[in-house]
């Protein structure tokens, strides 16, 4: 066990080669480094016990920092760590536990916060790498349960990322990417059971990303495999929320927002918000292969879209210079579903509702750039039903209702100018 507790003394110990991969399986030996330069008021802490351990601690010219890395227990095997804090107030833990991990984590302004919980229950392989530039930005990553990666990079000020994956024993394999190059912007994932993918990308200002995969534990029934869900909020676009919450199997979502204050309106404050600027739900008691994509280029619009059955497919794109439009989509199908729903909105005010039911449905809806403040509503249910809606001019209403078998409506109201 090697207990190092340094206030503004200097520690080095100087690592052996033959300890580095893949010389150090074979080796019983553990390395520290420690390095407090040119600061004052730092503190950091090492405790290795069981398997075999590398440890890297520098905090470089700024001061009050506390750094933390514990390592090893639960049928531990190998583990490295490293922790390199260049600002002042900054705060570091990495513990890890349970066979092989790396964590890596680097912050360079003041007043960032890490955390990082690796390997507990039956824990695996595991690699978390952080990152943070500005001020107060705040990471927690919590690894349990067979495979996983994190990597998070902000660069702005004021940003959150929270990230838990694989917990109650039997996780798979699971990958985050993060990313968050603004100001004030949030991201929460949370991925439990079998393989899922996801990345997000906020470039923007006070940006809200919420993506669950595949959550239920193992006291469930730990329902998802290949899921996938990517999220981006870019530059140029401030305040705008999004959700994907996935179950079932081969899942895929995709939500890209540009605009400003897609979200429900209240989102500056310190709740949570009930309707998101873009969500997408996927899955449900055995839904599968599912896809969804929601693009938001103007502003002040709002989509929301629920899958729930087999082979459904919805595509949602609110651009042009109006915003403020509505859409939302319900697709629920039995075995064989292939629903297809597909919504354009390019002008301003425009509300558009689909809702399909049963199978073989397509729905489609344009509302136009020529035309403000229009309404849509399709209901689907039965086998084999088309709608097809256009509207090119402003304050029109298009209502249709399909039932039966092999329905056929097709509306457009108005001309482009």
């Amino acid at each position: 066990r090697a207990d190092h507790r340094i206030g503004n003394r200097v520690a080095v110990h100087r690592l052996n080669s033959a300890l580095r991969p893949p010389y150090r399986k074979s080796m019983k030996s553990i390395a520290i480094i420690l390095n407090q330069t040119l600061s004052n008021r730092n503190v950091a802490t090492v405790t290795q016990a069981g398997g075999l351990h590398e440890a890297f601690i520098e905090q470089q010219g700024g001061d009050v920092n506390r750094a933390t890395i514990n390592q090893g227990a639960n049928a531990s095997s190998d583990h490295t760590a490293s922790i390199r804090q260049n600002g002042g107030a900054n705060v570091s833990e990495i513990t890890q536990r349970g066979v092989n991990q790396d964590a890596v984590v680097s912050q360079n302004g003041d007043g960032n916060k890490a955390f990082i919980n690796q390997g507990t229950g039956i824990g695996r392989n595991h690699n978390v790498l952080v990152g943070q530039t500005g001020r107060a930005n705040r990471t927690e990553i919590t690894q349990a349960g067979l495979n996983q990666d994190s990597i998070v990079n902000q660069n702005g000020d004021d940003n959150r990322a929270r990230i838990t994956q694989g917990g109650d024993l039997l996780g798979e394999n699971h990958n985050v990417e993060v990313n968050q190059g603004g100001d004030d912007n949030e991201t929460n994932i949370q991925q439990t059971g079998r393989n899922q993918l996801t990345k997000v990308t906020q470039d923007g200002v006070g940006g809200l990303a919420n993506v669950d995969q595949g959550r239920d534990s193992f006291f469930a029934s730990q329902r998802g495999d290949n899921q996938i869900a990517e999220i981006e909020q870019k530059a140029g676009g401030n305040n705008n929320t999004a959700r994907v919450q996935q179950r079932g199997d081969n899942q895929n979502a995709f939500i890209s927002q540009v605009g400003t204050q897609n979200n429900d309106g209240n989102f500056m404050s310190d709740v949570t918000p009930v309707i998101y600027g873009a969500e997408i739900v996927q899955g449900g008691d055995g839904g599968s292969g599912n896809e969804a994509r929601i693009e938001q280029i103007s502003d002040f619009n709002r989509a929301y879209t629920n899958q729930q059955g087999t082979s459904l497919s919805a595509n949602v794109l609110q651009n042009g210079d109006g915003g403020s439009n509505t859409s939302f989509i319900d697709q629920s199908g039995n075995g064989g579903s292939l629903l297809n729903a597909n919504v354009v909105q390019s002008g301003s005010g425009n509300a558009s509702s689909i809702t399909q039911s049963d199978n073989n449905h397509f729905a489609d809806v344009k509302q136009t750039e020529f035309g403000d403040n229009n309404d849509t509503f399709i209901i689907q249910s039965g086998t084999g039903h088309s709608a097809t809606v256009t509207q090119n001019s402003s304050d029109n209403l298009s209502n249709i209702t399909q039932a039966g078998t092999g329905m056929i409506a097709t509306v457009t109201q108005g001309a482009p100018n």
